[in-house]
């Protein structure tokens, strides 16, 4: 991205000056106000994102390590790659323009004063953006609104339809063996998986969830095929990274919302009422799935063949993320538990059938939690 802008602005250095047409300005007066913009933008850079980076460790002490939303947000690197475009551009003018011209266009200036007004614009932006993530409200909606489009992404079909049945497997031929230091899956590219299993006429069978640990020696995947694969070719389907990603993590967005409700459960921080609002988006999103097909992990190439098969949270995973970890810290206040009996509640009356049982044994666990905590 930085590359691109930079690119950008070479190019818009090396052409303007050459422009023949149209009004002049002196060289003496345009060399100055370009160097002196240059000057000036090392300082501003340096001071927005200082700012910049406080909100990160702000959102890694107040919310989650795994908080990322304001760190992976486009306008960052944007804007950090517009500024260094601006500095590149009035930097280079200056050198491009020569001590030996007598005076050069007028769109030099113009330009240079127009990129400083939309830097000065971006980083408003920037900073607006900033100040929000600073609000817990603000970011459990983002959390809220990422997670509710993974989800509508991924889930689309209703529970009751049956996943396609598989046919004869090849026996079992290849395992493949994570042999890299532990990392976490952060995402599969299906198409090239796809690919790979039509290529060689198998079925791959991923063992490790999207977000879970990769770990040294251990199997990543089955490959069902007629003949030996190289297990290469199937992990460079595999992306990998330090943090977890939205776009097909379904799991994500609970854990963030689980970690906010944690931490204020906190002796430390003790705010049972922020607690209670995750609660609420905790709620929209597990209503988004309680009636979606959640095991459809068999996926089929365009011939109708049953190609790959992922690993897939459960319902029972879904519960376990969102609501046991907040229910076991929501012993100490009464108005968390109040919230996650109502939660739990609200849910039943969603739910279909094959769901009720995980919700009701959860309204149970909570029912004796709070009546043995009223006769002691």
């Amino acid at each position: 991205m930085q590359l691109g802008y930079v690119s950008v602005a070479v190019l818009l250095a090396f052409a303007l000056p050459e422009v023949g047409g149209g009004p002049r300005a002196h060289r003496e007066s345009v060399a100055p106000l370009l160097l002196g913009i240059s000057g000036g933008l090392i300082s501003f850079i340096a001071l927005v994102f200082s700012l910049l980076f406080l909100v990160v460790q702000h959102g890694n002490t107040a919310f989650s390590p795994r908080f990322t939303l304001f760190r992976d947000a486009p306008i960052v690197w944007h804007s950090f790659s517009y500024f260094t475009a601006v500095l590149v551009f009035c930097s280079t003018s200056a050198v491009r323009i020569g001590p030996d011209a007598e005076d050069v266009s007028a769109a030099v200036p113009i330009a240079a004063v127009v990129m400083v007004l939309v830097a000065l614009g971006l980083s408003r932006a920037l900073q607006l953006r900033a100040l929000r993530s600073l609000q817990f409200n603000d970011s459990m909606e983002q959390i809220r609104r990422r997670g509710e489009e993974v989800l509508s992404s991924i889930y689309r079909t209703t529970s009751g339809c049956r996943p396609p049945v598989d046919a004869e497997r090849p026996p079992v031929v290849t395992e493949v063996r994570w042999q890299r230091p532990t990392t976490l899956l952060t995402g599969i590219d299906l198409r090239g998986l796809l690919l790979e299993a039509r290529r060689l006429d198998a079925v791959i069978e991923m063992k490790p969830m999207i977000g879970s640990e990769l770990r040294r020696g251990l199997v990543v995947a089955e490959v069902l095929a007629s003949a030996p694969v190289d297990a290469c070719r199937v992990q460079r389907s595999l992306a990998t990274g330090t943090d977890r990603k939205f776009p097909q993590d379904p799991l994500l967005a609970f854990r963030l919302l689980g970690d906010i409700g944690n931490r204020a459960m906190s002796l430390a921080v003790n705010d049972p009422a922020t607690c209670v609002d995750a609660l609420g988006c905790i709620f929209d999103l597990l209503a988004v799935v309680i009636d979606k097909q959640l095991d459809f992990g068999t996926i089929a190439d365009e011939d109708g063949t049953a190609r790959v098969h992922l690993s897939l949270p459960t319902w029972n995973d879904f519960l376990a993320v969102a609501v046991d970890e907040i229910a076991h810290f929501a012993r100490r206040s009464p108005t968390v538990e109040a919230r996650l009996r109502d939660l739990i509640t609200d849910l039943l009356a969603l739910a279909p059938a094959d769901r009720r049982d995980d919700l009701e044994t959860r309204l149970v666990s909570l029912t004796h939690t709070t009546t043995g905590r009223t006769s002691s």
